[in-house]
């Protein structure tokens, strides 16, 4: 029925502009200041469904630009230093062993929508990676290779136990490299 009520919507989009003559203007990139401009890289490939934004389900596409602008990563990789940066995350550390982890988040953050950004967002996201059985979602496979429970600790903490040490386990999973990671979805809007 949504497939349908879109192909009305716009069969009547087009009906409206054939039977008004309206023009659509077209702005080229030279039309626009270079401080206002933003540009989504698509990696040459189609965007299966863009009102998804959900970068777990099968089939999504996370080159939709997204990633560079949608998608807050937990910490990010600095190239030119060699460094992993803070972003929403303050710190994550290892125990001695390596095999407990364990992460502070940035006090102050906000969903777009208002409501904190914090540790239950967290171990939502993590906890729903862990329990798809089908292991269908995006990034499901590697969370389950590493962690065997992750836990809050108080409102802006989170600790990952491992199934066994992981030197990388930041850096592979948590920190954007060149292109993704694994992204924090908004507990108060996916629960259910």
């Amino acid at each position: 029925m949504r497939r349908t009520m879109h192909i009305n919507l716009v069969l009547i989009l087009i009906l409206l502009l054939a039977s008004t003559a309206i023009q659509p203007t077209r702005v080229s990139a030279q039309d626009v200041a270079r401080e206002d401009t933003v540009i989504f890289d698509i990696d040459d490939s189609a965007v299966p469904n863009p009102t998804n934004f959900n970068w777990m389900v099968p089939g999504t596409n996370r080159n939709q630009g997204a990633h560079q602008a949608l998608w807050e990563p937990l910490f990010i990789l600095n190239y030119e230093t060699g460094k992993i940066q803070p972003w929403l995350g303050l710190s994550f550390e290892p125990n001695a062993a390596q095999d407990v982890w364990t992460l502070k988040l940035r006090d102050g953050v906000k969903w777009s929508d208002g409501e904190a950004f914090n540790a239950d967002d967290v171990v939502f996201t993590i906890q729903l990676l862990l329990d798809d059985k089908t292991v269908t979602l995006g990034e499901a496979a590697n969370m389950q290779q590493w962690i065997s429970a992750v836990k809050k600790i108080d409102d802006l903490t989170v600790e990952f136990t491992l199934k066994t040490p992981n030197p990388r386990f930041q850096l592979d999973y948590f920190s954007v490299r060149i292109w993704g990671g694994v992204v924090i979805l908004p507990e108060h809007v996916w629960k259910g």
